[in-house]
């Protein structure tokens, strides 16, 4: 509820005064005594009037006003009337005496009138009766109205989504736009599923803590509820607020589950120093299993040899993971379970067990290193620790650290060995999946004795298993080379990382125009160790034929072939004849000024370049050396003064066609011999002067 001073001053210099708040005076003018309002001795009146606005969302419940007065004369028989829209309720009279006395506060209830626009309240001052010799003089006068809003929607906070009660506690805030308190708060409770009404509390003055109070709620089923709030303003202002929005619960009843031990359990002689613990759990509300909490201790002394703590998970047996625990030594656990909902059982009672000692872990022998089979055999040494005989024996393989078989119960001696691939029951899985050729591994096993005791795992033993050769490399001839021979060697370089030699090698050779295969090569397995094969079919050079080939390898062990090498093209081709037409052989030059002459024939080019050399007696001192020069030229002029007169020379002419072979005339044997000019008689000598 608020309160509100109406101030404004009228005509007749009173004044209606403003209120803040509950009571607070706003503005205070004191009139003075000489020159305020008095009614005289005979009846009379004052009125004053005053127009506001109601809030929006408030409404007018009351109008009060209050006065300083003083009289004189006899006590007055005053009358104050307060009129609201031109609907005056009479207040009475009242009767005071003495001298600038308060007059306490009066209320008068008005018609609630609708929030906002324009009203009018007018105050009516005046004697109600003759002043009795005297005159009354009002000082300060007041007027105020008090006005209230609803409450808004209350803040629900609880229960909102899952609760573990039947008869959950309603809370929230009460939320009042004037700030009055809470007189009131109401509440519904419905069914989602079909709105079914479970409850209306009906008003309450308590507080906003409301335990439930309708029909019998079901563990599990999603419910809804809203409330509302009324203010405290007063009996008359007391206002109903608006219901908030429904929010969803569910009630949900856990019990706790329950639990007990399996195995073992009356001090049982177990086979392992890692025995595997095993218990069931039970709910009575069908919730999963969230979590357990294992804990060993020692017997005798009650040690504690390993507590798990609390674990998430839905298991229900577990190996012992504490400290290690010593063959022939008795030891006691228990177990608690956690359902999904947070709910822990009671521990169990301890249960106690002895292991017995077990035998060592044995040593493993094979598979180790380079493995050249995919079937390897598991073998080892047993040993012995208690005097038991083995009985069995177990296995791993993983490959990248990821375990990929576990063997079951191999009954054999370990150092008999089972080869890989073998069925057992209890394998995981059911079969061995099949190893891989080039593969690194790592196994392990563990041995069981007569008495059922298993050792602990040996250390892991890495292995391999056989890699097929790689790519070879060197191929020859060069990629693009012109071959004059029908039938060209081939050859390559073998390449297997795990040292094998070359058994066999594959040779595939065929045509590049059209991709046919040479008869006998589509492929041509051949059995030898060298990297080399002259090919047996005769090969076509005339016209010149480019062929493509590539090879792969085996090696002595392992899974056979590699992979092949890339094509490489090679073409065969007629080689070209050079002849030296000029000199002849043996032939004698006459003159130092002399023509080499040649002609290429056959081939399945035609000449792009030449070379010609002439050589001394001795065929090994090069007398001249025209180097290679391009075009198809067959006659080359030697120059002035490479032939002497009177000696012997060799003459050679190589030529190279447009497939780059190469060809040449060897060596043609020459002299020479011409006639010296006849000597000059006759001349003197000179000197060379000015010929003018």
């Amino acid at each position: 509820m608020v309160k509100v001073g109406l101030s404004a001053p009228d005509s007749a210099n009173l004044t209606f005064w403003g209120f803040v708040g509950a009571s607070a005076v706003l503005a205070l003018e004191t009139n003075d005594g000489d020159t305020s309002y008095v009614f005289g001795t005979s009846t009379g009146q004052m009125e004053v009037s005053k127009t506001f606005t109601v809030p929006s969302g408030a409404r007018v419940f009351r109008l009060g006003f209050d006065c300083v007065r003083r009289t004189l004369g006899t006590t007055p028989t005053q009358a104050f009337t307060v009129a609201l829209n031109g609907a005056p309720p009479s207040l009475g009279s009242w009767n005071a005496t003495g001298t600038y006395a308060q007059l306490p506060e009066q209320t008068v209830d008005v018609v609630e009138v609708a929030s906002g626009g324009s009203h009018v309240v007018t105050a009516v001052v005046g004697p109600g009766a003759d002043l009795g010799g005297g005159g009354l003089r009002f000082t300060q006068f007041r007027l105020a109205l008090w006005y209230n809003r609803s409450p808004l929607a209350p803040t629900l906070t609880a229960p909102i989504g899952t609760t573990g009660s039947l008869t959950p506690v309603f809370t929230g805030v009460h939320n009042d736009p004037d700030g009055d308190g809470m007189s009131a708060v109401e509440i519904e409770v419905r069914r989602v599923s079909d709105n079914a009404l479970m409850w209306s509390s009906n008003a309450s003055v308590s507080s906003f803590s409301r335990a439930y109070a309708g029909s019998t709620l079901t563990s599990g089923v999603q419910y809804k509820w809203r409330a509302r709030t009324a203010d405290n303003s007063d009996d008359f202002l007391t206002r109903q607020g608006e219901w908030s929005d429904f929010v969803n619960f569910t009630p949900v009843i856990n019990n706790p589950p329950t639990t007990s031990i399996v195995k073992p359990t009356g001090n049982a002689t177990v086979g392992s120093l890692t025995p595997t613990l095993q218990f069931w759990y039970s709910d009575p509300d069908g919730n999963a299993q969230g979590g357990y909490q294992i804990q060993v201790r020692r017997f005798s002394d009650q040690t504690s040899f390993w507590d798990t703590g609390q674990v998430a998970g839905a298991v229900t047996s577990r190996t012992y993971a504490g400290t290690t625990l010593v063959g022939g030594t008795r030891y006691e656990w228990r177990v608690r379970v956690q359902d999904s909902l947070g709910s822990w059982s009671d521990y169990t009672s301890w249960a106690s067990f002895t292991p017995q000692a077990v035998p060592n872990p044995p040593t493993l022998t094979s598979p180790s290193g380079l493995t050249n089979t995919l079937t390897p055999t598991i073998q080892g040494t047993y040993n012995q620790a208690s005097g038991a005989s083995q009985a069995a024996f177990q296995y791993e393989i993983r490959q990248g650290g990821i375990t990929l078989y576990s063997s079951g119960d191999v009954a054999v001696a370990i150092a008999t060995g089972q080869a890989y691939g073998t069925d057992n029951s209890g394998d995981t899985p059911s079969s061995p999946p099949a190893l891989s050729w080039g593969t690194a591994y790592e196994v392990r096993a563990r041995s069981k004795d007569s008495n059922g005791a298993y050792s602990e795992w040996s250390s892991w033993q890495a292995f391999n298993t056989n890699a097929a050769p790689t790519t070879p490399t060197n191929l020859q001839p060069a990629i693009g080379a012109v071959l004059g021979d029908t039938t060209p060697v081939l050859s390559w370089t073998h390449n297997d990382a795990d040292g094998d030699a070359q058994t066999e090698a594959d040779i595939e050779l065929r045509t590049v125009s059209g991709d046919s295969a040479v008869t006998g090569y589509d492929p041509k397995t051949l059995t030898q160790s060298t990297g080399t094969h002259e090919i047996t079919e005769t090969l076509t050079a005339s016209p010149a034929t480019e062929y493509k080939w590539r090879v792969r390898t085996k090696g002595t062990s392992g899974p056979g072939f590699g992979p092949w090498s890339a094509f490489r093209p090679f073409t065969v081709a007629t080689a070209p004849v050079v002849s030296v037409t000029a000199p002849a052989p043996d032939e004698v030059i006459p003159h130092p000024a002399y023509t080499v002459e040649w002609s290429m024939t056959g081939g399945s080019g035609t000449q792009q370049s030449y070379r010609v050399r002439v050589f001394a007696e001795d065929q090994a001192t090069v007398v001249y050396d025209s180097g290679v020069q391009s075009g198809t030229d067959d006659s080359l002029t030697l120059p002035a003064g490479i032939l002497r007169n009177g000696r012997a020379y060799y003459v050679s002419v190589g030529v190279e066609d447009t497939l780059s072979q190469a060809a040449s005339s060897g060596l043609i044997a020459v002299t020479t011999d011409w006639t010296p000019p006849a000597t000059i008689t006759g001349l003197t000598a000179q000197a060379l002067g000015d010929q003018t």
